[in-house]
């Protein structure tokens, strides 16, 4: 599938990226992160940067687990993608931030 098939152009509009991209995560199920990785790990290792975590990488794997494992309910959000994708990864890294982190998701 490609990113640019979930997203209606009009003669103006913009193409938003990352809602067709999670658009496209919901479509396969989250079964492709490849593109999800590639598009949102710069900015999930700059929001990981805040805190004070050993392993940046496990709070980053863990956040994208909690994106590919929520992106069914992005839609009903109505947040632009990259809002809600950021709301989720902060939310994982406050809670592997507290001493005794919660696996509540979503």
């Amino acid at each position: 599938m490609s990113i640019v098939s979930h997203v209606e152009l009009g003669a103006d509009a913009p193409l938003d990226v990352h809602a067709a991209l999670l658009h496209d995560m919901v479509a396969s199920k989250g079964s492709d992160m490849t593109a999800c990785i590639q598009t949102f790990h710069r900015l999930l290792f700059a929001l990981a940067a805040r805190y004070p975590f050993p392993d940046p990488e496990e709070a980053v794997y863990l956040a994208l687990s909690d994106i590919r494992h929520c992106c069914p309910g992005w839609t009903s959000s109505r947040l632009p993608a990259k809002v809600w994708v950021l709301a989720v990864a902060k939310r994982r890294f406050d809670q592997v931030a507290r001493v005794n982190p919660s696996d509540e998701r979503c």
